[in-house]
């Protein structure tokens, strides 16, 4: 079974060069939230197996971390994947 079939199929990282690979972020990592307002983006640091996450603002006490699934380049107002049937990955290995 591959990750993305499986329940943690909403909770990984694409990750290699080609994003063929998966990656769990330990801690709170993939469980942010999504927002296309996010307060928090990520980095990836796969020399040293690392998903930095990265503060875009002051965040308050208590405030919700959130990330944009997308991360933040060309793809970042896309709309996601599981919000559309599947329509927008089908399209982008199209």
């Amino acid at each position: 079974m591959r990750i993305h079939d499986s329940q943690l199929g909403r909770y990984y990282f694409e990750w290699g060069a080609d994003d063929e690979g998966a990656a769990i972020a330990l801690g709170y990592g993939s469980l942010y939230n999504h927002s296309f307002s996010p307060n928090l983006c990520y980095e990836f640091h796969e020399a040293d197996f690392v998903i930095e996450f990265v503060a875009l603002c002051d965040i308050a006490a208590g405030e919700e971390l959130a990330i944009n699934y997308n991360n933040m380049g060309d793809f970042a107002d896309d709309p996601l994947a599981f919000n559309d049937g599947g329509a927008a990955s089908a399209a982008a290995t199209a």
